[in-house]
């Protein structure tokens, strides 16, 4: 079973937000919704439909960085 989640940030300038991810399992898609919190309340100002999407971590990232620039760990 594929699980959704979400990701929320406070940018220096602005409102917080956050993007949540929900697989649709019928579609073998993903939904992205973006979110801006209003007053405690946090209010839709987006959405588009996804094909893939892939969560990694921040060591992961790096790596891929290193990778693409063609720097090595080693």
């Amino acid at each position: 079973m594929t699980v959704g989640f979400a990701v929320k940030w406070t940018p220096a300038e602005g409102r917080a937000r956050k993007i949540v991810f929900d697989p649709q399992p019928a579609k073998n898609r993903w939904r992205r919704t973006e979110f801006e919190l209003h007053e405690s309340q946090w209010r839709q100002v987006g959405t588009e439909r996804v094909d893939t999407v892939s969560l990694t971590s921040e060591t992961a990232h790096a790596r891929d960085t290193h990778s693409e620039r063609g720097v090595s760990d080693e």
